[in-house]
């Protein structure tokens, strides 16, 4: 049975990280979650029947924000010229958000995708990935212990970072929210 107020306390931080990214405005973004989790109270027995309450609060709230990102857009397209970077920022939030996948349980099915993405990756360049953001080891280790070049892992770290970034795309900003994989937020670089 979906219980509201566990559900409200455990996602409402990261609710509100979420839409703040986009909306770049902590009260607009507030006032959003605020709206969402009020439509989810409202429909609690729905959720009940369908099971994935955390990708039907991302879906609403990536809903509410692409509806929100339009309506600043509309309202500054009406007032004037001056203000083409902040319409530019607008459109690149809602270009963001209409792709961003919101269909996932728990920070769990986010490492799931994760890994699966890793485990995507050539397998010496996973290997060395593993190496160093797993396991921790630098790049000099690393190399020392697979008897490597230190430029060959560089240049394996690269590709890797290059594939994932692709194979991750969709997920990334809850990758960053979250902190699922701490070394991999460096994909972003």
């Amino acid at each position: 049975m979906f219980n509201f107020d566990t559900f409200y306390i455990t996602w409402y931080a990261r609710a509100k990280r979420f839409a703040t990214f986009y909306l770049k405005n902590e009260e607009e973004a507030e006032d959003v979650v605020q709206d969402v989790f009020v439509t989810i109270y409202k429909n609690r027995f729905i959720l009940d029947e369908t099971r994935n309450e955390v990708g039907y609060l991302f879906t609403s709230l990536k809903n509410t924000c692409l509806t929100h990102i339009r309506l600043k857009h509309h309202k500054k397209q009406q007032t004037s010229i001056d203000k083409l970077s902040a319409q530019q920022e607008l459109l690149l939030a809602e270009e963001a958000l209409e792709h961003i996948f919101t269909d996932f349980r728990d920070e769990k099915h986010i490492q799931q995708l994760i890994e699966e993405a890793i485990n995507k990756l050539p397998p010496r360049c996973r290997e060395i990935f593993i190496m160093c953001k797993i396991q921790k080891k630098t790049q000099i280790e690393v190399a020392q212990s697979l008897g490597l070049s230190h430029n060959t892992i560089e240049t394996q770290m690269g590709i890797a970072y290059k594939k994932l970034r692709v194979l991750l795309r969709d997920i990334l900003p809850f990758v960053i929210l979250f902190g699922v994989f701490d070394g991999i937020i460096k994909i972003l670089k």
